[in-house]
């Protein structure tokens, strides 16, 4: 949204200004009094524009991004990078490949849902507690994956194979219970 609002609202300035550029480029002190008044009186509607286009940008980066009210945190107590994905209607068990299939969904994964070895990530799930809340009997399920299976696989070998590491199914009390926090270390 902000892009969208910042590129219209230059947009609209720079049309304004096209439309009113000979009256910029006039010298103020061969214009009439009656001019004069009239030049004051744009420069004080476009100074007020202006002020307009500003607030509207303070606006929008103020409302940027709100933080999210709930977090769970997964810890990542092996020597491989992991990747998480989660649902909340279905086992990650009954999921099919979730490969990414170009370059921008693959930094995506990367980027949101993987964590480095013996690291941890603090993931906001405000959307998975509001529906855990309103929905008692629904389960949250969370998967593990290692990333260089994700990355060595075919969508095809990956559906065969389906090498998910450690899943779990929570609910809102499991997530109080265990204190926010899934901790994820390889069995032998």
């Amino acid at each position: 949204m902000c892009p969208l609002l910042w590129g219209a609202s230059a947009f609209v300035m720079s049309f304004i200004f096209q439309t009113r550029q000979p009256m910029f480029t006039k010298r103020i002190h061969h214009l009439t009094a009656g001019r004069r008044l009239a030049f004051a009186s744009n420069v004080v509607a476009y100074g007020l524009l202006l002020l307009l286009f500003i607030s509207a940008l303070f606006c929008v980066w103020s409302c940027n991004g709100q933080e999210d009210k709930y977090y769970i945190t997964i810890q990542n107590n092996s020597e491989k990078e992991i990747i998480y994905q989660s649902s909340l209607y279905s086992s990650m068990a009954d999921t099919t490949c979730f490969k990414p299939m170009t370059k921008r969904e693959y930094r995506q994964l990367i980027d949101f849902c993987m964590i480095e070895p013996h690291s941890c990530r603090k993931v906001g799930i405000d959307i998975v507690v509001n529906c855990l809340q309103s929905y008692p009997n629904t389960a949250w399920s969370l998967g593990i994956f290692n990333r260089e299976d994700i990355d060595n696989m075919s969508c095809e070998e990956f559906k065969k194979a389906y090498p998910l590491k450690k899943e779990w199914q929570l609910t809102f009390e499991d997530l109080q219970a265990c204190d926010w926090t899934l901790v994820y270390t390889p069995e032998e």
